[in-house]
């Protein structure tokens, strides 16, 4: 499962261009605040919508990164575990070779054809999608530019 997202940063480059300031490394430091976020956002997700506390996998492989491709940052948020498509978007489940699934279920064999997974319950997607339709990623992206910014003024100023 994947989410990518582009930040649209074309007015910040001329401001910034314009003071003569190196602006890819502050772009990139703006992505991340924002994806880094989204990405704990899906991680606390999970277990509020019933999974399990054991089931570390599906919150230790949700990942995101961010990187510069030609003049753009990209920022992805991606879980990689085989689980979280199944909890995500549901899915039924037949035996490849054999006509049954075959389960121990206190102490018995029970053998059926398929096993249908219902979906909706990871909320991977309903809960970045709120996310980034909020405010939020917009703040925190200019929280650190205003940050970046001091740090290179007061760079200027003692200079």
């Amino acid at each position: 499962m994947n989410l990518s997202i582009e930040a649209d940063v074309k007015e910040v480059y001329k401001d910034l261009n314009a003071t003569k300031i190196q602006t890819p490394s502050i772009n990139k430091k703006m992505v991340n605040s924002a994806v880094s976020r989204g990405r704990t956002r899906t991680r606390q997700a999970t277990y509020k919508n019933g999974i399990k506390k054991d089931s570390g996998d599906l919150r230790k492989k949700t990942i995101s990164k961010v990187f510069r491709q030609c003049s753009d940052i990209l920022g992805y948020i991606v879980n990689r575990s085989i689980q979280a498509s199944n909890l995500e978007f549901g899915n039924t489940i037949t035996s490849k070779k054999k006509p049954y699934l075959t389960f121990v279920i206190n102490g018995q064999f029970i053998k059926v054809k398929s096993v249908t997974i219902p979906g909706g319950r990871l909320g991977f997607f309903s809960t970045l999608n709120n996310y980034f339709a909020s405010n939020e990623p917009m703040q925190r992206m200019e929280k650190v530019l205003i940050r970046e910014l001091n740090k290179i003024w007061g760079k200027l100023e003692n200079a």
